[in-house]
């Protein structure tokens, strides 16, 4: 009798618990889920990444944990196929994306594209001309009727000014 009035009461909490809170470790990281292992508890599976799904949204910040890391998952409705990660120990990549523009923070470094440029690609393109304006004005040689190679250096100028210019202002805000 105590035992089916326990679970009875069990049921009745339950039905009005609209979130809980439970702990876990990550045991796999997939683009959009991950999966939680729990101490004498069965595995939470396809643990999302935020509370809302949508795959439409412009807008996103994503923390991606590292396999192994201790995190906190919201159960939605007592439904564990309605969790969500809240917050984790350690971090394996941020994810941040806002219209067009993306910075994806990891071990490796940083990535930040907008509108179609990749920072370092331009940044590389840059040291690039500059490298290559620096080889000609490398080879002027002051005497008399040696002149610098003017239209290569003018358009190697116009090149990183104009060009590079055009594609840094599309990725960098002041």
């Amino acid at each position: 009798m105590l035992e089916t009035f326990k679970q009875a009461v069990e049921a009745l909490v339950k039905k009005q618990l609209i979130m809980t809170v439970v702990s876990g470790t990550v045991k796999e990281v997939r683009d959009n889920v991950l999966d939680v292992s729990r101490t004498d508890l069965p595995d939470l599976l396809d643990v999302r990444f935020h509370a809302i799904i949508d795959e439409e949204q412009a807008n996103k910040f994503k923390v991606v944990p590292k396999v192994g890391s201790e995190v906190l998952c919201a159960i939605i409705e007592n439904d564990v196929s309605e969790a969500f990660l809240l917050a984790c120990s350690e971090v394996e990549t941020i994810n941040v994306k806002i219209g067009a523009l993306v910075f994806d923070l990891q071990e490796e470094g940083v990535r930040i594209t907008n509108q179609g440029e990749n920072l370092k690609t331009v940044l590389n393109q840059f040291q690039d001309g500059f490298g290559a304006l620096c080889d000609e004005v490398n080879k002027i040689v002051v005497s008399v009727g040696v002149t610098p190679n003017v239209p290569v250096i003018t358009q190697i100028k116009q090149s990183i000014t104009d060009t590079n210019k055009t594609k840094l202002n599309k990725i960098l805000i002041e």
